[in-house]
């Protein structure tokens, strides 16, 4: 008997976007907690509802749609969210999903850890019940391929891997035989977004930071990629492309439009009618590798 049919998820929140919306809506986090929470989603901080909480919660269909796909079949799934910041995705999904669902949170900053670990301890104590998510201070170089994860996710990440010829073999490594990779990603195919992106890093695109241990590594200074730049490099180095999704047009909505920002859906919906044009006209997009396939 499989996990989804055993039993169906219990958690007090409809999507994504609504678990963000719910922590962004009033302090819940101990002083030096909150203040990483609020610098880290600071662009989200004076409006979140509307727009901006529907587009959030649909950049993560694709994880969910996986997870799902594998509890179809199995009675758990492990989950590694690479560069999970300060815990959203990974303790939405670790809630929403448990127990089936085991994640692994994984980033190269420890204050982004340390708010993750206080926000799990907040989590189970709205649901009474433990959540199966746990947060680790590393890179992806340094993660063991001993126990591999069925589903890798990469939101905002992939651009700040390095170097970045070895990235594809070390999520090999850790990615189990029907495994799959899914990128979310900044679309360097838009020329106002590639614009932006110039305008802030200036042609240096990869740099150096000093890890946990006080030692210097590179890291990718917002070296973004188009969708069929990712999807070639992915496929010279052995993985599959499963499916592609381009969204949220144009970059607008910050809450601007008030109520209004329903117009801000029937433009993106239109954008997404106009087939290959989109690639240029959206902000973001994601995409799904895998070796095989459920």
């Amino acid at each position: 008997m499989t996990g989804l049919e055993r039993d169906r998820w219990v958690i007090p929140f409809r999507s994504s976007g609504e678990f963000l919306s719910w922590w962004l809506e009033s302090p819940r986090l101990q002083i030096p907690a909150q203040h990483t929470f609020s610098r880290y989603y600071g662009s989200y901080t004076r409006h979140f509802s509307g727009y901006l909480e529907r587009v959030w919660s649909a950049r993560h269909w694709e994880l969910e749609k996986e997870i799902e796909k594998f509890l179809r079949l199995r009675s758990s799934v492990r989950v590694l969210d690479l560069g999970c910041g300060t815990g959203s995705v990974a303790l939405y999904v670790a809630g929403k999903y448990r127990p089936h669902c085991h994640v692994l949170g994984v980033d190269i900053k420890e204050d982004r850890l340390a708010c993750a670990n206080e926000r799990k301890d907040v989590l189970e104590g709205l649901l009474r019940s433990e959540v199966t998510c746990r947060f680790l201070n590393a890179n992806l170089f340094e993660l063991e391929p001993g126990h591999p994860f069925d589903l890798v996710y990469l939101e905002e990440t992939f651009h700040h891997l390095e170097p970045r010829s070895q990235v594809f073999g070390a999520l090999g490594k850790i990615l189990a035989p029907d495994g799959k990779v899914i990128i979310s990603e900044t679309n360097a195919a838009n020329p106002l977004v590639l614009i932006r992106v110039l305008a802030q890093r200036g042609t240096r695109s990869v740099s150096c930071i000093t890890d946990a241990t006080g030692k210097a590594v590179p890291y990718g200074n917002e070296r973004v990629l188009g969708a069929g730049a990712l999807i070639r490099a992915f496929e010279r180095n052995g993985f599959k492309t499963l499916s592609l999704r381009h969204f949220r047009a144009f970059g607008a909505g910050r809450g601007f439009l008030g109520k209004k920002d329903r117009l801000l859906e029937r433009l993106d919906g239109a954008v997404g009618r106009l087939g290959c044009i989109s690639r240029v006209l959206t902000v973001h997009y994601n995409a799904v590798f895998g070796r095989g396939g459920l």
